[in-house]
């Protein structure tokens, strides 16, 4: 399948199935190009160097020098089209627009690279005219083949070159032997065929490196996944007994204070045998939905916690609470619990309410110790007729 921006940005990408992973992968070849193109870019001053140095040797450099000064126009609008692709590629933006800049500036590339050969005097000094030659056919190849997972790019500077050295240095000025002009058509079409492999490896690099990508995202969501599973109960989201007791396990720290609610639905049996344990799940998830809209509206919010210990029994920990401000809390949870049914749409012939339990732990208690005192005072609650918020002694 094609590359949904580029029909021909690299091979790899027209044959992905996935459109997605295709553009990937094609953004991966463009990114990797541009950095080749500018870690080549002292090989570029290097021959345009040369080609001074080479100038400095003719009688009559004049038309050299125009050549070399339309070289470094080109390369300063192929720098810039490259910079522009760089951005959309980082934005993720269609890339047509700059593909087809690129494209232009790789035609003016090609052109004046074929021009440096044909600015040569035809009687010039014979170092100076290889010193030319050579970097300007060695400089049109390292173009070809840095451009080449961009296909549509490289065919257009390449187009350019010969179609430049051939009606120009051959039909109209002659400056070109028909088997010279062949010689540098072939130079220029084994550096293509050499290209077409590298931008092969290329796209073989950069699908791996999608794919590693995707693979290291799926394996981070996996492990968040599993984290939450470990420490969520996957009915509510609230904490599990895991979370809670390795939590709250070490005791409470100087200078601090913590209540710990316990609750416990009243004949939550009965709700199960009556209306079944989809309704029962309806329930859990309701109490546990009315113990998060409540921490959210205490004091001290974000630092409390709500936890199901397991099938209708919860546990609200309440920081930077004492007793009776903790109580207060209890009997606004016992009251949203008792709106239950006509809040979330139950059958009206749904009865919901909690039996809850309020101890504050002691500098020197323990976990065990607070909670077993919470258990105690909701038993209580519910010896009393349930329904009811009863604090530990």
């Amino acid at each position: 399948m094609q590359s949904r921006h580029d029909p021909d940005a690299t091979a790899l990408a027209e044959t992905q199935p996935d459109p997605a992973t295709a553009a990937a992968v094609q953004r991966e070849a463009l990114r990797a190009m541009i950095d080749r193109e500018e870690r080549v870019k002292p090989a570029h001053l290097c021959a345009l160097a040369l080609m001074l140095i080479g100038s400095a040797l003719l009688s009559d450099p004049f038309w050299v020098l125009v050549a070399i000064a339309l070289r470094f126009v080109s390369l300063a609008v192929t720098r810039w089209s490259t910079r522009r692709m760089l951005q959309a590629i980082e934005a993720k933006t269609p890339l047509n627009q700059n593909i087809a800049t690129l494209c232009g500036a790789l035609v003016m590339a090609g052109a004046s690279w074929a021009g440096l050969i044909l600015s040569v005097p035809a009687n010039a000094n014979s170092i100076a005219a290889l010193a030319i030659d050579s970097v300007a056919v060695m400089g049109a190849a390292l173009v070809i083949i840095t451009y080449g997972p961009l296909r549509s790019a490289m065919t257009a500077f390449a187009a350019s070159f010969v179609v430049t050295a051939g009606l120009v240095g051959v039909v109209l000025l002659g400056h070109l032997s028909p088997i010279t002009f062949a010689v540098l058509a072939m130079l220029i079409l084994g550096a293509v065929l050499f290209s077409k492999g590298m931008a092969e490896h290329n796209g073989d690099a950069a699908h791996l490196l999608v794919e590693n990508r995707k693979l290291s995202s799926q394996l981070t969501l996996a492990l968040e996944r599993a984290e939450k599973l470990a420490w969520r109960d996957p009915l509510t989201d609230l904490w599990n007994r895991r979370a809670f007791f390795e939590t709250y396990r070490d005791g409470l720290e100087p200078g601090t204070t913590r209540v710990f609610l316990t609750i416990d639905i009243d004949h939550f049996k009965r709700i199960n045998d009556a209306f079944g344990h989809a309704a029962g799940d309806t329930v859990i998830k309701a109490v546990a939905h009315q113990m998060t809209t409540l921490e959210g509206a205490l004091a001290y919010q974000g630092s409390h916690r709500s936890v199901r210990l397991g099938g209708e029994e919860f546990v609200m920990v309440l920081e930077e609470h004492n007793l009776a401000s903790a109580e207060e809390a209890a009997e606004r949870l016992r009251t949203m619990i008792r709106f239950i049914p006509e809040k979330f749409g139950l059958d009206p012939r749904i009865r919901v309410s909690a039996s809850i339990g309020v101890a504050e732990q002691q500098p020197d208690e323990t976990l065990d110790d607070v909670l077993r005192r919470s258990d105690l005072a909701m038993f209580r609650a519910k010896d009393r007729g349930r329904n009811q918020v009863a604090c530990a002694a």
